[in-house]
């Protein structure tokens, strides 16, 4: 969806580019016409005057449009001119979203992944477990961003330390408005709330890793459900 989402801004884009350039011309024949309009009626009037006599203005000089068309053309060409073409609000605010949800989903598919290679290495414990459907949080950030052994102790006197870090960090949650919780994580019995008051959540039960944020993708699906 998000792929589909980036070709429609895309298709914006060009219809803008294209919107502009045929503005331009517009303007450019515009002008021309005024030019040539304003010579005839020049002429016109000379050639009333019984003063004036000029052959030479008594029509538009088509050399001259034809000069300005072809400079116009070139400048085009050569890229001497510089069109610059913003997009409308929307287009630039969907471009955003995009961005961030991306980086969002990135983050929590890194995590999920790490976790799931820590059990794997750990004998199907979970970071930071404690005992059944205990997950202590400052447990479980050491357990990821820190070397361990098969039993999850950093401590090298206690067991060989050989496995991780998995993570140098939690990624920031680019959806918290407040982005100094950005990377914390919180822990709880139950499902993600969402409430936005860490960048993460841990279920004790499942120990599923969700982000905790309050908001919800272009399709309505909230992000503490994904």
């Amino acid at each position: 969806m998000t792929d589909s989402n980036s070709h429609r801004s895309t298709d914006t884009y060009k219809r803008v580019c294209l919107t502009v350039i045929a503005i331009l011309l517009a303007v450019v024949a515009a002008g021309v016409w005024s030019n040539n309009v304003s010579t005839v009626k020049t002429a016109q009037a000379e050639a009333q005057s019984p003063h004036v006599c000029s052959p030479a203005a008594t029509a538009p000089s088509m050399d001259t449009t034809e000069a300005r068309l072809r400079e116009i053309v070139h400048l085009l060409k050569s890229g001497d001119v510089e069109v610059k073409v913003t997009l409308p609000d929307k287009a630039q605010s969907l471009q955003k979203r995009n961005a961030r949800e991306s980086m969002m989903r990135s983050g929590l598919m890194t995590v999920r992944s790490q976790i799931e290679l820590y059990k794997i290495q750990h004998m199907d414990n979970y970071p930071g477990m404690q005992g059944l459907h205990i997950i202590d949080r400052d447990d479980l950030v050491k357990d990821l961003t820190t070397m361990t052994n098969a039993r999850g102790n950093q401590n090298a006197s206690l067991g060989t330390v050989d496995y991780g870090p998995y993570l140098q960090g939690f990624p920031a949650n680019p959806f918290c408005e407040n982005q100094s919780i950005a990377r914390q994580v919180k822990v709880g019995k139950g499902p993600c709330p969402g409430d936005g008051t860490t960048g993460w959540y841990v279920s004790t039960t499942t120990g599923r890793f969700s982000a905790n944020d309050t908001k919800k993708n272009p399709q309505g699906k909230a992000h503490k459900d994904y």
